[in-house]
């Protein structure tokens, strides 16, 4: 097994001398506890001119003809100038991911102890430190240089939910597929996601009817294989046993019983991803709904804010006009009030002012 700093420097020493590389890891976890699993390890075509690639040479089948040893699927890469292998393999369990891949990351350059799971019941946290802490800070300076040259590094996980969160860089398929760029995430990979119990349910429940129809088949095989005996005059006694019979109707068995249990499983996940995707959809539109409900509300409520404002600046301005028009009619009564009083004391002071000085004056 390789040491990180061996990592570090044969990733960086094939950046140098190779020009460039591709390194793309996808994880497909299912709803069942299972992994799908696929790398692609490749360089960038440096041909010298005489013949000879130095990038294309026995490392390449050495690796694969490991990864094969180890039960992986490798072939040949060579894309766009890179050239290199991809593997893949699947129904890795996810509690034991980590031990599944490390022949893959010991051919891979990768950190083989980097990877941890830690399950609580249906509930899974994933973080992967792929390079090691030096090696994403070495990387990190050569983004620009690979975006030129066609060149990635980037792990791809896809689950068969949203997960609760991630540190992902960018997502598709409606948060469900998770992608880090290795070049430009400056700590570990990390998601928390849940698995669904229906995945495991559906998984025993098939199980149970493929050994239902097994039983079921080698019953009407045995009796149909007695009753052609009979018929030929060459029924063994009854209560007699024919291992041949009973070994053709055990493997005629078997098949039909895992037919019906691939078959079974294929209907199972395809209700089970119907039913994510109507989920996904019902709520999606829900919360349009919900969202132009909101909207509207607060246009109206708006509307009606303005409308009253409206009315009640209208009534106030009204009621100061009327104010304004009682207060100077109430001038006005005052006014001719006091010109009347006026009036009616003038004549008195007059006529009293006259009987004062007149028999005085008389004196």
């Amino acid at each position: 097994m390789k040491k990180v700093c061996l990592t570090i420097l044969c990733v960086l020493c094939m950046i140098i001398c190779s020009g460039c590389m591709r390194f793309d890891t996808t994880f497909d976890i299912k709803s069942d506890g299972t992994v799908d699993v696929s790398m692609v390890y490749a360089v960038m075509n440096m041909d010298t001119g005489d013949g000879t690639d130095p990038t294309e040479d026995e490392s390449y089948d050495e690796a694969m003809q490991e990864l094969n040893d180890q039960g992986w699927t490798s072939e040949k890469y060579n894309e766009d100038n890179y050239v290199g292998f991809k593997c893949s393999k699947k129904g890795l369990p996810l509690d034991n991911l980590q031990e599944s891949l490390k022949g893959a990351e010991e051919n891979m350059e990768m950190n083989e102890n980097g990877l941890s799971i830690t399950k609580n019941g249906n509930n899974y946290v994933l973080d992967w430190d792929v390079l090691g802490e030096e090696g994403n800070a070495e990387l990190a300076g050569y983004a620009s240089y690979f975006d030129t040259y066609g060149g990635y590094m980037r792990v791809t996980i896809k689950l068969p939910s949203k997960p609760k969160s991630s540190n992902a860089t960018s997502t598709e398929d409606g948060g469900k597929t998770l992608i880090w760029d290795l070049l430009t995430l400056d700590e570990n990979i990390h998601v928390e996601f849940s698995l669904s119990i229906w995945g495991t349910i559906i998984k025993w429940v098939l199980i149970g009817l493929a050994a239902i129809v097994l039983i079921i088949v080698l019953i009407i095989i045995i009796k149909k294989v007695s009753a052609n005996k009979a018929a030929q005059g060459g029924m063994p006694p009854q209560g007699g046993f024919d291992p041949n019979m009973a070994q053709g109707g055990y493997d005629q068995g078997q098949q039909y019983g895992q037919g019906a249990y691939d078959q079974g499983q294929q209907y199972g996940q395809g209700a089970y991803d119907q039913g994510q995707q109507f989920a996904q959809g019902a709520y999606d539109q829900g919360q349009q709904f919900a969202q132009g409900a909101y909207d509207q509300g607060q246009q109206y409520a708006q509307g009606a804010y303005d409308q009253g404002q409206q009315y009640a600046q209208g009534a106030y301005d009204q009621g100061q006009q009327y104010a304004q028009q009682a207060y100077d009619q109430a001038q006005q009564y005052a006014q001719q009030a006091y010109d009347q009083s006026q009036q009616y004391v003038d004549p008195s002071q007059q006529y009293a002012q006259q009987q004062f000085q007149d028999p005085t004056n008389n004196q």
